[in-house]
């Protein structure tokens, strides 16, 4: 077990240099994700007990306490914030990819947990004491590997899923930039463009759908400055937004009502609960505290099924343009200038609903409707399978630790 990081402040940060890992470069899987931010090389030099290595574990102590990583082989030098703490392991006794898959199942989960304290800012208190206090498993190293092979199989399954969605949401982000932002379609048949592929960017392949959808975009714009017949609107003319249905359930509430209902927040599933209050296709926009991004995108949630909403995420469920279309819109938005409060960061309704949107022609959205629905089907498909294999991993981890399962007879 190892130190974690201190002495760490964001006056430190410089445009490029050593990696520092934060607890928003946690992912679901083995991939570090996120924005990052960096010190110099002579910063890291002397914290050289917060630098990890290939195979160091990695938890937040303050925040996002509960979760954890795992530093990928190949990895550059990288460097703890100061709200995070490492395990490195006796490669002779543990395998780090094994003791990972333990802390992301809901058994190590629960043990990091139990150091923590939710009071204010969740966090563990004494990190370094706390750290050395967690117990773990520790089944023969042979059982060991197999184990971590095994549940390695599924998540990169799990990652090869998320990735496809990754390019199937580009996609669909990149065509409404290009027709709705750019206004690309229309530009290109005032520059002369007559080829119905070429005109709409190639996003369709199919050369008569591509004519037809062509015809739809004028070949002007109008004294607006926006594609002849459309026209400034407003969110809260296109779409519906459905907050006073959400309510909102006390931790000792979700405690009494557990279930397989996801429970949402401002930004993630935080609970699941044995009941639904909404059932269908939304989008969630975070409300207050987890707002916006560092790059002025809010926190959306695209999110379909039997679900429950806290008062911390607006809902929100297209009209006029498909809740699809809304996603790839909030997507690109940068909402800094809607959002009140100067502690406790706020987008509230009112304020929300007067986002300006660029209303097309009915056909036009309607076309990118119908042009997009085919990759959220594969999204929500891939996410699905994705929750699934995860619930498979989960399962098995505990079962083949106390050999209730095994994976070679007689081995």
């Amino acid at each position: 077990m190892g130190p974690f990081g201190s002495r760490m402040k964001a006056d430190v940060y410089v445009e490029a240099g050593v990696p520092v890992i934060r607890g928003t470069n946690i992912g679901k899987g083995r991939r570090l994700k996120g924005d990052w931010v960096y010190v110099t090389n002579k910063f890291a030099d002397g914290i050289s007990n917060c630098i990890v290595r290939a195979g160091d574990l990695v938890f937040p102590h303050r925040g996002s306490i509960g979760e954890v990583a795992i530093i990928p082989k190949g990895s550059e030098r990288i460097v703890l914030s100061s709200s995070m703490m490492k395990i490195r392991v006796d490669n002779s006794k543990c395998n780090p990819l094994f003791l990972y898959y333990f802390f992301k199942a809901d058994m190590g989960r629960n043990e990091i947990l139990r150091f923590g304290s939710q009071v204010g800012t969740p966090g563990i208190g004494q990190p370094l004491t706390s750290l050395r206090q967690f117990t773990t498993p520790l089944p023969d190293l042979a059982i060991q590997n197999e184990i971590a092979v095994l549940l390695a199989v599924l998540d990169d399954k799990i990652e090869l899923n998320r990735k496809m969605n990754e390019v199937l949401e580009g996609m669909a982000r990149a065509v409404f930039r290009d027709w709705f932002v750019d206004f690309g379609p229309t530009r290109r048949k005032m520059a002369g463009e007559v080829d119905p592929l070429k005109i709409l960017g190639g996003a369709i392949a199919s050369h008569p759908q591509a004519q037809k959808t062509a015809a739809l975009f004028p070949d002007r714009l109008g004294k607006n400055g926006l594609p002849e017949g459309w026209e400034e609107s407003d969110l809260g003319s296109i779409c519906k937004i459905l907050d006073n249905k959400r309510i909102p359930l006390s931790k000792r509430e979700r405690q009494k009502r557990k279930g397989h209902i996801p429970y949402h927040g401002a930004t993630s599933v935080m609970d699941h609960v044995d009941d639904f209050i909404f059932d269908g296709i939304f989008l969630l926009i975070g409300e207050d505290g987890s707002v916006a991004k560092e790059n002025g995108n809010p926190f959306s949630q695209y999110v379909w099924g039997k679900i429950w909403v806290n008062n911390h995420a607006h809902v929100l469920e297209g009209t006029k343009v498909s809740t699809e279309t809304l996603k790839c819109f909030f997507d690109q938005m940068n909402i800094l200038p809607f959002i009140t409060g100067a502690v406790q960061l706020k987008l509230n309704q009112k304020n929300m609903k007067s986002i300006p949107f660029i209303l097309a022609d009915t056909s036009v959205n309607k076309a990118f409707g119908e042009f997009i629905s085919p990759l959220f089907a594969n999204i929500r498909l891939n996410a699905e399978e994705n929750q699934t294999l995860a619930e498979m991993r989960d399962l098995l981890l505990p079962k083949l630790m106390s050999g209730e399962i095994r994976l070679r007879e007689g081995g």
